[in-house]
């Protein structure tokens, strides 16, 4: 039986996995406001910065030095943020290749 080997990203995160849905987002803004005071708004902090078009390269081997074959999208999720953004879904009509889950947080 020959066997096929397949290249796939279990764990993935997009730019939708920032803020509110970010378990870290409490601690660092709670970290910004004691540490940078008045000025704590200005800064700007991301846990991940891919993007869809950065998904759709690397499916189409222009950011991996190999094919990747697969890619399922695990966004964070909480009860404050829990939305799968319409590029996402967009991205996943069109790509069989991609799949969208959820990193939860409870």
């Amino acid at each position: 039986m020959a066997s096929d080997t397949w290249r796939v990203i279990t764990h993935l995160h997009s730019r939708s996995s920032n803020g509110l849905a970010s378990s870290s987002h409490r601690l660092v803004t709670e970290f910004a406001r004691r540490e940078f005071g008045a000025t704590a708004d200005l800064v700007d902090w991301a846990e991940c910065e891919t993007s869809i078009s950065d998904l759709e390269d690397i499916l189409n081997g222009r950011r991996t030095r190999q094919r990747v074959d697969v890619i399922c999208l695990t966004d964070h999720m909480s009860p404050s943020r829990h939305v799968i953004e319409d590029d996402t879904l967009d991205f996943a009509r069109r790509c069989s290749r991609f799949a969208i889950g959820a990193e939860i947080r409870t």
